[in-house]
């Protein structure tokens, strides 16, 4: 290669080196996080139900992420007995997030509502073939602390 083109392809790659980058940044999903299941009304809910979720990654409309704790009354589930879950956000900001089981003893979940912020108000929460939701108990996931 010629003197004057070897220089000038070295030009041109130490300009390109030096360029900003092209690959735009995106903020993080705004389901990102772990997410805790609550209630208005703990009388009239299921006791001792006590499930924490880990959305974990994100794109645009889509999420996935893990069940990180599960405990029903007295009675600890491994995390593990859950498959990882993808869920959706539409762009009205309502919330699909169906949870299935990796084996036969855990339950399938199934959480729907709209989100706003840090809370996500469940219209719909099913363990298994039961319908938690109630007109006495309104549920909820909510966002715990960011670290």
């Amino acid at each position: 290669m010629p003197r004057t083109m070897s220089a000038a392809v070295g030009m041109v790659l130490l300009a390109a080196a030096c360029a900003p980058s092209i690959h735009p940044t995106y903020p993080p999903h705004p389901l990102v996080g772990a997410w805790r299941l609550a209630a208005d009304a703990p009388a009239t809910a299921q006791p001792g139900l006590q499930i924490t979720l880990r959305v974990d990654s994100g794109e645009i409309r889509a999420f996935r992420g893990h069940v990180a704790f599960f405990f029903s009354g007295d009675v600890g589930v491994d995390p593990a007995m859950f498959r990882p879950f993808m869920g959706t956000l539409s762009e009205d900001g309502f919330v699909d997030l169906p949870v299935f089981p990796a084996t036969a003893n855990a339950p399938p979940l199934h959480f729907s509502g709209h989100f706003a912020g840090d809370t996500v108000r469940l219209e719909r929460f099913t363990i298994g073939r039961d319908t938690v939701t109630t007109a006495r108990a309104r549920w909820f996931l909510i966002r715990e602390a960011r670290r």
